[in-house]
């Protein structure tokens, strides 16, 4: 009996040890919202966040019981902020509910990460509930997908390549083409035992630093660039979706496209989601209805152009 009572008592200290570093590690990332679902196999990570939510200002904690509610709602934080409110949630189905909105965060490319709790291996393929295949449950739509392993009594030992697996998880996720990271995390019983306090779990991890270069023309194809405009009249610009890492990025960029436009005296074809159909600074350059008299063939004759410049995803 001893001995079973110490073998459970590892694998709780290890599930709190691996919550705590991970949750820890998006902290150190600027990380400072969670939206999290119900459940029982995410107990661990519930447990370390309850616990950093009590030691950390600003942190915080956003309870949806409707996953599918959940997941846009962590979606429209992650529009807002510029950088992902991580979603957890039990293992089973309850991923599933996010998929819609992790389509939309990918096609809008905007940050969001899932944590999704799991059953261990040895649970897979014999009829356990709650139990499915998880990794790769959101297929071409992630950035990123890691499929983690159970915590062992050895999880100390693996801190450095926890921390560096979430700093590839961030850099995916908020990098050049923002968008879903996927975060697989299977958890042994016991989930955790009363004796564990996660306020004195000893974390002690070196986090590794991300540096971002800045995407940014060459200035030879600048040089390019400006000789085709200056060497031509008849310019108009073709607007899409445009999607910056935070939502005021992607405004203040239409901002200035609607300016260059406006002194260069171009007209903008704007497409319903390019965000540039509606607001002070562009009414009188953008053509919102330009699908509809393109469609006569002697209207494009006349106003064929001899330069476009396409914005976005167009």
């Amino acid at each position: 009996l001893s001995d079973g009572r110490d073998d459970a008592m590892k694998q709780a200290e290890a599930n709190a040890l691996r919550a705590m570093l991970l949750v820890r590690s998006l902290l150190a990332h600027g990380i400072r919202d969670f939206v999290l679902s119900p459940g029982s196999r995410n107990t661990p990570l519930i447990l370390a966040l309850e616990s950093m939510a009590e030691q950390t200002d600003g942190l915080v904690l956003h309870r949806i019981l409707d996953e599918r509610s959940a997941a846009f709602f962590a979606l429209g934080l992650g529009r807002a902020s510029g950088r992902p409110a991580p979603l957890v949630c039990t293992s089973g189905s309850a991923g599933a509910h996010y998929l819609p909105a992790v389509i939309e965060a990918d096609q809008s490319y905007v940050p969001m990460m899932i944590l999704t709790a799991d059953r261990p291996a040895e649970l897979h393929g014999c009829g356990a509930l709650q139990t499915v295949e998880q990794e790769g449950f959101f297929g071409p739509h992630t950035r990123l997908a890691y499929p983690f392993q159970a915590p062992t009594a050895d999880e100390a030992e693996l801190s450095t390549w926890l921390a560096a697996a979430i700093a590839r998880a961030m850099d995916a996720g908020v990098g050049a083409k923002p968008g879903p990271v996927h975060l697989n995390l299977p958890f042994r019983e016991p989930l955790w035992d009363p004796c564990v306090d996660y306020t004195d779990v000893a974390v002690d991890v070196s986090l590794p630093s991300v540096t971002r270069s800045v995407a940014a023309l060459s200035e030879s194809a600048a040089e390019r660039l400006r000789t085709m405009v200056d060497d031509v009249s008849r310019v108009v610009i073709v607007a899409g979706p445009m999607h910056g890492p935070r939502a005021q990025d992607a405004q203040a960029l239409r901002a200035q496209i609607a300016g260059v436009a406006r002194t260069r005296g171009w007209p903008i074809i704007a497409e319903p989601d390019s965000g540039l159909r509606f607001g002070p600074t562009v009414d009188d350059v953008v053509m919102s209805t330009a699908d509809l008299f393109l469609r006569e063939e002697s209207v494009c004759r006349a106003l064929t152009p001899e330069l476009v410049i396409r914005i976005g995803l167009t």
